[in-house]
């Protein structure tokens, strides 16, 4: 099986966050882990505001309630919680490289089975930070680009 790349660019809010904000909302990862499922192989987050914040992503297997972008990732509804499949946490320390405006977020090596409860084989994921709040200077200075097989 030959690696896939799937990219997404966020909406987000040129300002502050807070900590525990979802950053860019609900993320739909159209078609890419219906059965047999896929193996989830690395994460880049692209940081064109270069900040230095602890982002957490998690991933569903259906699509959840909407959490708008800024909005509490804590205000997750109950009947999402089942739906979570994988969560990481890409801590700043560990997985950050900086250059000279901007940074990069990457996590490599990893070999996480994933596959959709949805027909059309949609994952779904909230990015958010949990700590050090970001602060971005345009409304596309994030995106989550995935390494899958």
């Amino acid at each position: 099986m030959a690696l896939r790349r799937f990219q997404v660019v966020p909406v987000v809010t040129a300002g502050a966050y807070s900590a525990n904000d979802v950053i860019g909302g609900r993320l739909q990862l159209y078609g890419i882990a219906g059965p047999p499922g896929i193996w989830l192989r690395s994460i880049v987050i692209a940081d064109k505001a270069a900040q230095a914040t602890d982002y957490v992503l998690t991933i569903l297997d259906a699509a959840p309630t909407d959490i708008a972008d800024n909005g509490l990732i804590t205000t997750l509804a109950d009947a999402d919680a089942s739906k979570i499949i994988w969560e990481k946490i890409i801590d700043a320390a560990t997985y950050r490289r900086t250059f000279t405006g901007n940074s990069i977020h990457r996590v490599s090596g990893l070999d996480v089975p994933l596959m959709s409860n949805e027909s059309d084989g949609d994952l779904w994921c909230f990015l958010w930070n949990s700590a050090t709040p970001p602060t971005y200077g345009s409304t596309s200075d994030i995106s989550l680009t995935i390494l899958f097989e």
